[in-house]
């Protein structure tokens, strides 16, 4: 199983460089250039994801031991803080953050449960393991972030997404 942990934490790192190295993405970050962030860029990007290795190795492990959201959660906000102080507090992957690693655990799941993997399914296994507490982590977010909501926040707010 270990086996298979490493191989889902070095892809999940490969597209999170292979997403960055990737040009001619208008307004986003490209190889040589910032596009609209003045905050960060190409190396910002790098410094990220080898901040990140292993993270997914971890939530993999951590699904595959039946996990709950809890540890998930836990795990998820120690690999923001390395993030944050590999870039400066520059936010690169808060969302790869989430959501690799909830995919990463759903691996974990299915490698347990079945001996095998199936991509398409991981959404699903996610929503029926993780989705309640999940929601009921964003509401009790909210009601804690006061005045200065995440630009997440925001967007959910204004576009309702």
């Amino acid at each position: 199983m270990n086996n298979w942990a490493q191989r889902i934490d070095d892809a999940a790192c490969q597209a999170l460089r292979q997403e960055v190295d990737l040009p001619l993405k208008p307004g986003l970050v490209c190889p040589d250039d910032p596009g609209s962030h003045n905050d960060m860029d190409l190396h910002t990007f790098m410094r990220s994801v080898d901040a990140l290795q292993g993270y997914f190795h971890d939530c993999f492990n951590l699904g595959a031991q039946g996990a709950d959201f809890r540890p998930l959660q836990l795990r998820g906000v120690q690999a923001e803080r390395a993030m944050l102080a590999a870039t400066q507090g520059v936010n690169t992957h808060k969302g790869a953050i989430f959501l690799m690693g909830l995919l990463s655990a759903a691996a974990g799941v299915q490698w347990a449960e079945q001996g095998s993997l199936d991509a398409t399914g991981l959404g699903r296994l996610v929503q029926a393991r993780w989705g309640v507490p999940i929601v009921l982590a964003g509401v009790q977010a909210n009601m804690a972030m006061g005045p200065a909501p995440t630009h997440g926040v925001r967007v959910k707010t204004v576009y309702g997404l």
